[in-house]
């Protein structure tokens, strides 16, 4: 976790948005992929 030490706010801020994207886009393909 050293390299979000190294970050300032905003960037904190957009990287936890990029990576909840990410985490999100994810669990659609997978959940459209498991449905009928």
């Amino acid at each position: 976790m050293a390299f979000y030490k190294c970050l300032s706010e905003k960037d904190k801020g957009m990287a936890i948005k990029h990576s909840v994207y990410l985490i999100v886009k994810i669990a659609n393909r997978r959940f459209l992929k498991s449905s009928p």
